[in-house]
């Protein structure tokens, strides 16, 4: 994305932490979409022993909750972290993640 990307000044939720993200502006290189090469985003949940979850018997959802507690990022968070050093677009990272509900 690099070659041909276009940074558009972002409208901060404070002011004191203004930030640019890049947008695809499409070259010959990336045949004229805004993106080349891959990037990977990641979740991972920290497994471990933990007496109150019975992994056999819980919710997903319980399990998410007891990651995130933990300190799991997930992977729209990931991307975003992306996004804020210039690596990818909001627009890949909302389009290859799903929301996070919690």
């Amino acid at each position: 994305m690099r070659r041909c990307a276009r940074s558009t000044p972002s409208a901060p939720a404070r002011p004191d932490r203004g930030c640019d993200l890049c947008h695809g502006a499409g070259c010959a290189a990336c045949h004229g979409t805004g993106y080349a090469g891959r990037l990977g985003i990641f979740e991972l949940f920290p497994v471990g022993t933990n007496p109150v979850l019975d992994y056999d018997n819980v919710t997903s959802a319980r399990l998410r909750r007891h990651a995130r507690a933990q300190g799991m990022r997930t992977m729209r968070e990931d991307g975003i972290r992306k996004v804020l050093a210039g690596q990818t677009t909001i627009e890949e990272i909302v389009s290859a993640t799903a929301g996070d509900e919690l």
